[in-house]
């Protein structure tokens, strides 16, 4: 599925694949903690398989107040899945409480500076990419475009600011809004993705600092996932970890799963996914536990998990070397101008006019498929795990 560039200024096509969106959504669904999940209908039922653009069979809803929640709700995912793709952001902190601790070791935390709805997260990238943002993402069927949402989406992530101490601390400011097109509606013609990111705030962080508040913030997106999937005892502790020192992290047994395949062996903490949402795994994993997920749920099931080793390594962030702190490299540079496009390739006004979108990689049947059939790694350890050939045990009895 593919956005076309808006009026000026042009920014060039961004295409993603439903199964990147879908990849997104189930993150996404696991750290609002939803009872459900919407999104396999979204790839086999609501988009229009006829058009390579992004496009709706329908409204999404009869009635207005349908009609916003669940534009809301399916741009977060897109938004999602694009700062994944094309910001290579790896960690999401979702934003629920009007102070949200960060690092509070080192009196870092997000404050609500205004009244209204929050932001959606606090997104970093890699840790050595030198820079952290607040996000806000919306959706829209408005037919005059998308630059009412983008106006409030803008406003939104202005309503929190991440402070060290009384200082605020210089972070992107990331608004997205996301125009819907409908089969058939000659008003909604035309997707649009639009995006504004400024820096704000007053204080850079030096590398020592911001390591300990990409570490706090990467913690932060683990501990997300972990109650989501049900892991209290996983989430508390990660949750603790961000008060103490880097590489302390102990995660308790009694939530992990060991996960073989074919010869491999991994730890991880998850769930299982099929079409009606997140289900936990049970306390004890009987033989043909999983044969049996098949035989209830069919082909549409799979193992989605987080690898301990990936929410360690995030543990230690901010650990110091003879070399200096650990994930930080010695071309740390705040904002990189490469992070400041708005899509994978600039066009101008008149490639942007002429240059058609690339054809789909696959068709959206096809993608549908592979998302249920293909073993992935998406960003920050998070695995997407086919049940074939695969045995789970829980940790401490394994």
């Amino acid at each position: 599925a593919s956005f076309p560039p808006p009026s000026p200024p042009w920014t060039g096509w961004i295409s993603l694949t439903t199964t990147q969106i879908g990849e997104a959504a189930v993150q996404e669904i696991i750290q609002m903690s939803l009872s459900a999940s919407p999104f396999d209908l979204f790839l086999d039922d609501l988009l229009n398989p006829a058009s390579r653009w992004f496009e709706w069979i329908g409204r999404l809803g009869h009635i207005r107040e349908t009609r916003t929640a669940l534009s809301g709700l399916f741009g977060r995912f897109v938004a999602r899945a694009y700062l994944t793709q094309v910001w290579n952001i790896q960690h999401f902190l979702p934003l629920h409480a009007n102070i949200t601790e960060i690092a509070p070791g080192h009196d870092m935390a997000a404050i609500r500076v205004e009244k209204g709805d929050l932001p959606d997260w606090i997104v970093a990238p890699s840790p050595s990419s030198g820079w952290v943002a607040i996000a806000e993402a919306k959706g829209s069927h408005n037919a005059a475009g998308p630059w009412a949402s983008l106006e409030a989406a803008k406003k939104q992530a202005r309503r929190v600011d991440i402070f060290r101490g009384i200082d605020r601390v210089v972070t992107k400011r990331i608004a997205i809004a996301t125009r819907w097109a409908v089969h058939g509606d000659p008003k909604l013609d035309q997707p649009w993705l639009v995006v504004d990111d400024p820096d704000d705030g007053d204080v850079v962080l030096e590398p020592k600092e911001f390591g300990h508040l990409r570490r706090g913030i990467a913690l932060g997106h683990y501990a997300a996932l972990a109650s989501g999937f049900g892991l209290s005892a996983t989430a508390n502790a990660i949750v603790e970890a961000q008060a103490n020192p880097p590489g302390q992290l102990q995660l308790p047994a009694e939530d992990l799963v060991l996960v073989r395949e074919k010869g491999e062996e991994q730890m991880a903490f998850g769930g299982i996914l099929a079409r009606s949402g997140v289900l936990p795994l049970p306390g004890a994993i009987a033989d043909g536990y999983v044969q049996s997920l098949r035989s209830v749920f069919g082909e549409r099931v799979m193992f989605v998990a987080v690898t301990a080793e990936a929410v360690l390594e995030a543990d230690r962030i901010g650990l110091t070397d003879e070399k200096g702190p650990v994930g930080m490299d010695a071309d740390f540079q705040w904002y990189p101008d490469m992070y400041r496009r708005a899509s994978p390739a600039a066009l101008t006004e008149e490639q942007a006019v002429e240059t058609p979108p690339p054809e789909p990689v696959v068709s959206p049947d096809t993608d549908a498929q592979d998302f249920w059939r293909q073993r992935r790694t998406a960003a920050a350890g998070f695995e997407f795990r086919p049940l074939d050939d695969l045995e789970l045990a829980r940790a401490a009895t394994a």
